[in-house]
């Protein structure tokens, strides 16, 4: 029996590119996506379905009235054509906005060919071209549309070149295969303008136009920003597919219209389509079945890799020997050039052991991201899941997804890290690898991520493992340098040991004749008025009286003294450290002293700094001793003159100075004062009662703080310059 119409390469290729543009557009209404460049691609390959269907229909058709009316029908469509598709190109490179204005003057001139379809202004009717019985045939006005068509797809053409050559990176290959795609396409569709403009130019390249819509819908839907190459690759395996499924779909169909002997082409269109729509997804499986293993061949065996590193993590104790051997198992098997491992201490503290292929301190600028910690937890603690970068950036500049940074993100992204694994023990978040996208521009297949997950939780013991083991080794190296440095020290120490005992001796001696006496009178007298043996306190008992408090006070003193120097040697001496004004403790210093300064009419003064010094951390009672005990020395060896308290401070240190006209230290003197009970020889004899161990306490407690502390003179009644440092935090 023979088919009521003829199958012929043209409207074959036309059928197939229907189908194509029909599977286009229901794969993005599948996806039910927002986005407005998913929306034009819909229309747009609806209406090149109903422009493919009618320009099949029309020449294949052997009824007059049935070709006029497909003429018309897909003349209406194809009007909008060039006009979705600026509007998709506006859309998928976010110039919408700008062309926004332009697109709607568009529309309404569309519109108006549209309004004169009908009329022999656009076309005159259908004839008999080249092999078809029928065509289009144009009418005075159709130049003006080829040229509205033309302009308005040279157009779209043109701010997708720009485009794509101002992308970046991955973005950069998606609008650069779109930009190819819909060239070759248009060019292949438009060949028909020829006939319908009596040029005698079959339109063989239509061709081009029928599997572009599969492409580029696969690329906007899946691979919306991989490489080039692999979308290439991808994209004509899956063309391959569905071209070999719609053809044996057509082949079925073309068999029951024989057998049945339907002649509309109406009817063979629904079988058709209730073919596609029953048959197309199992027999599509069926043929990827058997194509996949030159279509979508693997290059290594996942469970020969994992038995790899679970040698490696098994035989090596040294770290960098391990990272660097699981490093290139891994890189190795799945075809990138980059990976990077990043340790969490105990003390949150961030270290990169190994890293390659990414460039000099890409690594280190991530991590400098304040949020990196929080958002590795809240990733990886919470979800428990590895982080795919590319679908990420995919979700979020759609709209889809709101990362907790996007800064990270577009570094990540940007850096080409493909995906970053965590490495977790019991729970715990001890780091993670950071792996760079594959060199080919796959993207990451189910098998990789499955892989490198189930690695992932051996790499983290063996990296414990690796650091305990290290931790040891430092551990003895550094117990041997300990027993090395103590032995010398125990033999420094037998030596030292002699000196203080003799230093002991003396305190002890110092101790018992600057204490008990004193202490004993105390007690005396203080005994015999709590007792009433003065019975009515007179002006001599008063005087007797105050006596005892000063003495108590002296002793108090020195006792401070003897116990602080107690602590140093033991060293026991704490510090309590709050935010202190050092101006305050200095006025309050020469405040308490002015009793003993205006005694011996000495003018005492403080300069001040030009800026206000800020308030420190330090310990408000040691440093008030230390400025007491200096401002207190310059009052006692100055008979007559001057005392001068200068205060100064840069941005990270402060400095006391405390100058005085007294007595002046020797130069051989000055290197000994701050020794234990070391004096100078012209304050021996101006002031017996010293301990000699003033200046030795305040130089520890200004040591304590972070400080240094001097003298100097220029020579015996020259005067002397006492000063300390402390850093400003």
């Amino acid at each position: 029996m023979n088919l009521p119409f003829e199958l012929n390469y043209f409207n074959l290729t036309l059928l197939i590119g229907a189908f194509v543009s029909f599977f286009s557009a229901s794969l993005i209404l599948y996806q039910k996506s927002k986005r407005l460049a998913n929306r034009m691609w819909f229309w747009l390959n609806v209406f090149v379905t109903v422009w493919s269907s009618g320009y099949a229909v029309m020449i294949t058709t052997t009824s007059f009235e049935v070709a006029t009316k497909a003429n018309h029908i897909l003349h209406c469509v194809a009007i909008f054509i060039p006009v979705l598709f600026l509007h998709f190109v506006s859309a998928i490179t976010k110039k919408f906005e700008e062309f926004k204005t332009r697109i709607r003057l568009l529309y309404a001139v569309a519109f108006i060919f549209v309004a004169i379809n009908p009329t022999d202004l656009l076309l005159t009717s259908v004839k008999s071209k080249f092999i078809f019985k029928f065509v289009s045939d144009a009418g005075p006005l159709f130049i003006y549309y080829t040229l509205f068509f033309v302009v308005v797809v040279l157009t779209s053409e043109y701010v997708l070149f720009r485009a794509m050559i101002q992308a970046k990176g991955l973005y950069r290959s998606q609008l650069r295969y779109i930009f190819f795609a819909t060239v070759i396409g248009f060019a292949g569709g438009s060949s028909v303008f020829f006939l319908t403009l009596n040029i005698n130019f079959p339109p063989y390249p239509m061709i081009l136009y029928s599997l572009y819509p599969i492409v580029v819908t696969y690329s906007i839907i899946k691979y919306r920003s991989f490489d080039i190459r692999s979308m290439v690759f991808r994209s004509v395996g899956f063309s391959f597919l569905v071209f070999v499924t719609t053809s044996i779909l057509a082949f079925l169909t073309s068999l029951i219209v024989m057998l049945i002997g339907i002649q509309s082409v109406f009817w063979i269109s629904v079988i058709m389509s209730v073919f596609v729509s029953i048959g197309y997804k199992p027999l599509r499986t069926f043929i990827e079945t058997k194509t996949k293993n030159f279509l979508y061949k693997k290059t290594y065996n996942p469970d020969i890799v994992l038995e790899e590193i679970t040698e490696e993590t098994s035989s090596l104790q040294n770290l960098k020997q391990l990272l660097d051997s699981i490093g290139s198992i891994i890189t190795d098997a799945i075809g990138t050039d980059k990976i990077s491992f990043v340790l969490i201490g105990e003390d949150k503290k961030i270290t990169i052991p190994y890293e390659a292929g990414f460039p000099f301190g890409v690594s280190k600028k991530i991590l400098n991201n304040k949020e990196v910690l929080k958002i590795l937890y809240h990733k990886f603690v919470e979800k428990q899941s590895m982080l795919v970068i590319e679908e990420m950036k995919i979700l979020y500049d759609n709209g889809d997804y709101s990362p907790s940074s996007p800064e990270l993100l577009n570094d990540l992204y940007n850096n080409d890290v493909g995906i970053v694994v965590p490495l977790k023990e019991k729970d715990m978040l001890r780091g993670v690898i950071a792996i760079g996208n594959k060199k080919s521009g796959d993207p990451f297949t189910e098998v990789d991520l499955r892989m490198i997950g189930i690695a992932s939780g051996q790499i983290a013991i063996s990296i414990k493992n690796a650091l305990l083991y290290e931790e040891q080794k430092q551990f003895n190296t550094t117990l041997k340098k300990k027993v090395e440095e103590a032995t010398f020290d125990l033999r420094k120490a037998n030596k030292r040991l002699k000196e203080l005992d003799e230093s002991k001796s003396e305190f002890l001696s110092i101790a018992a004749h600057q204490l008990r006496t004193p202490i004993t009178g105390i007690k005396g007298y203080i005994s015999m008025i709590l007792e009433g043996d003065y019975g009515k306190l007179t002006s001599a008992q008063r005087f007797e009286l105050e006596r005892i408090y000063r003495s108590s006070d002296r002793l108090t003193r020195l006792i401070n003294v003897f116990l602080n120097v107690s602590r140093i040697e033991t060293g026991r001496l704490d510090l309590t450290k709050t935010k202190e004004n050092i101006v305050d403790i200095v006025e309050g210093v020469v405040s308490d002293l002015k009793p003993q300064s205006d005694k011996k009419n000495l003018k005492v003064s403080i300069e001040y700094p030009e800026e206000k010094i800020p308030n420190m951390l330090i310990d408000k009672d040691k440093i008030h001793d230390v400025v007491m005990n200096l401002v207190d020395n310059a009052i006692k060896y100055t008979e007559k003159g001057w005392v001068s308290i200068r205060l100064s401070s840069s941005k990270s240190l402060m400095t006391f100075e405390s100058r005085d006209s007294g007595i002046g230290i020797s130069e051989e003197e000055i290197d000994k004062l701050f020794q234990k009970f070391s004096r100078a020889e012209a304050v021996d004899r101006v002031h017996t009662g010293g301990s000699g161990l003033g200046l030795f306490i305040a130089k520890k407690i200004i040591e304590a703080h972070g400080g240094k502390i001097w003298a100097e003179s220029d020579g015996k009644n020259k005067g002397s310059v006492f000063t300390f440092t402390l850093p400003i935090e």
